[in-house]
Parts: structure tokens; sequence; C-alpha cells
């Protein structure tokens, strides 16, 4: 007679079987992507609090008649693109599921039955780039319907699936980190934050300064250049002086900002002297 556990391996160890598992997994895969996309989003939005620049925007309406504006604070979308793909790559790599996959009980498996490499799992998540086109994953979902290991273009390259926890039979079919890595990882989580505070604190005030001037707060025109001196600092208050040039004037004065906690640093007075520029 044979085992039930030697049953239970012999068919979560065949294609025909890795691809029952992978289909079972399909709704919760769904689940996970939409609680990774969360979590990307909550991960984005904390640095554009900090390293973001308000950008000011203009739409004229058809006739022309009227103008109004909209502002946007953003990240460069090289920025927000690594965010993106070092979350997936990372947790992928040192635990074989992200946290949206770990909360529903999901695994990232190689379906042949092989070592599952960082190899593969930087292709995977690489090719997210092609799987999320045009939008919301369409194509990466299309392709997990229709394949019979339910892969996106990334498993495809990777030889990758995902199914639940339970299925996986084969430990080094999927990844998991050292305890040497895991103390790495959070050692650099904790600079990373603590470089992130320090920016925060002292740098921040640059950037929402830089804010101010594009939505035309410290003058009315479009400024050509500006520049800032050295502040004076009190706890919590930071006062710069600033030259600012737009295409006819000079202008010179100073930028007080203060320190609101977790709302971080907001503009709370300025003085401004502009002369007409005298430059041939």
């Amino acid at each position: 007679m044979i085992p039930a556990t030697m049953a239970v391996a012999a068919v979560g160890t065949g294609r025909s079987g890795r691809a029952e598992q992978a289909r079972r997994a399909r709704f919760s895969r769904l689940v996970a992507l939409i609680l990774d996309s969360i979590f990307v989003g909550i991960l984005s939005g904390i640095a554009t609090a900090i390293f973001g620049v308000t950008q000011l925007s203009t739409a004229t309406s058809s006739g022309g008649a009227f103008s109004y504006w909209t502002t946007q604070a953003g990240i460069p979308v090289i920025w927000a693109s690594a965010i993106w793909l070092v979350y997936y790559t990372v947790c992928e790599a040192m635990f074989s599921a992200t946290p949206g996959k770990a909360l529903n009980g999901l695994r990232v498996v190689s379906i042949d039955g092989r070592p599952l490499g960082l190899r593969g799992i930087v292709v995977r998540n690489l090719l997210r780039i092609i799987d999320v086109l045009p939008g919301m994953y369409l194509l990466g979902g299309i392709a997990v319907m229709v394949t019979s290991h339910s892969q996106r273009l990334g498993d495809m390259g990777a030889r990758t699936t995902v199914v639940f926890r339970q299925d996986e039979i084969e430990p080094r079919t999927t990844r998991s980190s050292t305890r040497r890595a895991r103390r790495i990882l959070l050692a650099l989580l904790v600079a990373l934050l603590a470089f992130s505070a320090g920016f925060d604190y002292f740098q921040r005030p640059v950037l929402v300064i830089q804010g101010a001037v594009n939505q035309h707060q410290l003058v009315d025109q479009t400024v050509a250049a500006f520049s800032l001196g050295t502040p004076t600092r009190t706890l919590g208050t930071v006062t710069y002086p600033i030259t600012v040039r737009t295409a006819t004037e000079n202008c010179a004065g100073s930028i007080a900002l203060d320190w609101a906690g977790f709302f971080g640093w907001t503009v709370t007075g300025s003085r401004m002297d502009c002369r007409p520029d005298s430059s041939p």
C-alpha cells in the first residue's frame, strides 16, 4: 500500500498536479494582487510625502475663456517603478511570497520541481512591466486564465506559478531566506528608515519651497531661477533667505517653515521685496 503522504507528493510534483494546484489558487492570487497593490501604494505615498515635489499644471477651456490650476505631488516615474519592482522581487526572493500572497496562503513555486533560483525571481518580476499592460495587469491576467499552469508572462519566463502553501510539497521548489539574510534585510530597512527620517527633517524644507515656487506662492510670475541661503534653525522651525529671478523682476526675502510632525513641513510665512530687472 502507498502511504498517503507519498500519494500527495506524487500528485503535487507531477506537471498535471501542479497545473491543478495553480488553477485552484487563481482567485486567491487575484486577492493577493489587490492587497499587494495597496501595500505598494502606501509605500509610494510615503516616498512621495518625503521626497516628492508639488508640481502645477494648467488646463484651459475649449473656448480659452478661463483656466484652472491643479497641483500634484510626485516622485520621478523611475523611482516609483523601482519601489514597485523591488517590493515584489525582495519579498519573493526571501520568502517566496509577498505580504499579499502570504496573507492568502500562497507561494511562488517552480513548475518542474527544480530549485527556484534568484535569477528566476528577478526575471519573473521584471516582466511585470509587460504583464501590467495596457493597465491593471490585463495582459498578465489573460495569460493566467488561458495557460495550463496559470502563468502570466513573468511566470513563463521564469518557469514558475503560484499555489497554496499546503500544496508546496518539495521545499526546494520555493525560496526561504537564511537567518543571516533576514538580519541583513532588517538592518537595511532600519538604515533606510533612519535616512528617510533625517532627510524629511533636514532636507524636506527645500523640496517644500520648490513646490511653493512651482505653485507661484512666493511671486505671481513664473520663476526662472531661485536660490536659498544658509538657513536659521530652531527646534521645529527653519527660515531660509531666498532670492528669486523672474522674467522681469529680481526678488529677495525670506521664507519660514514649521514642522508639523507626521504632517511634515508647511510654509508659515514669507517676505519678498521685488524690483524690476535692470539687466540688458
